[in-house]
């Protein structure tokens, strides 16, 4: 691309966002409680509650790929390409916060360690299936998340986009016979046979695309029957997701997380309205909102880093094995995220303000806020 094309394309997208009224809270909101709905799928409560727990919050992950292909609709390829760039950044700065852990816990053969990691197969997996090597396994959203990118840049320089979105349907059903079918014929399989790009990234993101595309058809058509009916129907999707825990297997995506996503995402989509006066006001949906915004990726990075932390600290003052420290790791682990989280914030925000008053330029920002990621 030139630079007049690339110089095309910015002054394009700033025009489609001056148009914008004001940002979508309601996506915002879904994102908070996502972001809190992932730290309990990885930092479970004990027994069977926790198996519970982490089933309903399923759709949390590949939500985010939605939200980011909703975003990336009708994106230029200079977007593309900044957004890629972006997330590259984050994932060079996650994989040394979890070098140094993995470093610290392997201290006593680290040779071992590192050729169990860099194994061929291990690497082949990392390339193929994004499944993380010496870094913490949770990575594989952001390497997914490149690769979706450029899968969408493709298609949508090929004008293969409207085509594309046949995939969303075969895909999950590719997901599904592999993820249940391997399992229901005794079959071991890793995980990283279906969650990766191809079988959770692609449909996902790809059905924030089509939502964004045909949201006037869709608003126009539930607004005859009502926008509540999608909240019940969300509702409903949960208590399938449980019932696939309970009577089928634990799953990196239900068949009802598929369908939570699908109508929570089109409500949020559906009932915001940019003319509209009405904000998120204060209270819990202002604070969801705002860790959506501006917390959610931040809270995706640091939770495994702390809850490894208090695992750490409670093994070495011998309390890991008492049942209320269990039973409060998760919770403890949410309270300490969002605090660092919001503590990050605050700083990249004071970081940017004292950048822009040395420099005397509004439109510079620091290192710090630099570093934020916001999913979309």
């Amino acid at each position: 691309m030139t630079s007049g094309e690339e110089m095309s394309s910015q002054v394009t997208e700033m025009m489609g966002k001056t148009k914008a009224t004001k940002r979508n809270w309601y996506i915002d909101v879904l994102k908070g409680i996502a972001c809190i709905g992932i730290i309990f799928i990885h930092c479970e409560f004990p027994g069977l509650f926790g198996g519970l727990v982490e089933s309903v919050n399923r759709w949390a992950v590949p939500l985010f790929f939605t939200v980011s292909g909703y975003y990336c609709y009708k994106s230029s390829s200079v977007s593309i390409k900044r957004k890629i760039a972006h997330i590259t950044k984050i994932i060079l700065i996650s994989a040394v916060i979890y070098l140094v852990f993995a470093l610290l816990r392997n201290l006593s053969d680290l040779s071992a360690f590192f050729r169990s990691e860099l194994s061929p197969i291990n690497i082949a997996a990392f390339i193929l299936v994004n499944s993380p090597v010496i870094i913490n396994g949770h990575l594989w959203f952001l390497f997914a998340l490149i690769y979706v990118y450029l899968v969408y840049w493709l298609l949508s320089v090929k004008g293969w986009i409207n085509k594309s979105y046949i995939l969303i349907p075969v895909l999950l059903v590719c997901y599904f016979c592999i993820s249940y079918g391997s399992r229901l014929m005794g079959m071991k399989l890793e995980g990283g046979y279906w969650r990766n790009w191809l079988f959770e990234g692609i449909p996902f993101f790809l059905l924030g695309s089509w939502m964004h595309e045909k949201q006037p058809y869709l608003k126009k058509e539930l607004e005859k029957n009502g926008l509540r009916t999608l909240l019940v129907i969300g509702v409903l999707s949960l208590v399938v997701a449980l019932a696939e825990r309970v009577f089928l297997f634990s799953n990196g995506v239900h068949i009802g997380s598929v369908i939570t996503i699908f109508v929570l995402f089109l409500y949020s989509v559906l009932a915001f309205d940019a003319n509209d006066q009405k904000d998120v006001g204060r209270g819990i949906l202002a604070l969801l909102s705002k860790m959506g915004r501006d917390w959610s990726m931040v809270v995706y990075i640091i939770h495994p880093a702390v809850y490894m932390f208090f695992d750490i600290v409670y093994a070495a003052v011998d309390l890991d094995q008492i049942v209320i420290v269990q039973w409060l790791r998760p919770v403890n682990t949410v309270v300490w995220t969002l605090f660092v989280a919001a503590l990050f914030d605050v700083l990249t925000k004071k970081a940017a303000k004292n950048s822009q008053s040395r420099s005397g330029e509004a439109g510079k920002s620091s290192f710090l806020e630099r570093l934020k990621l916001r999913g979309e």
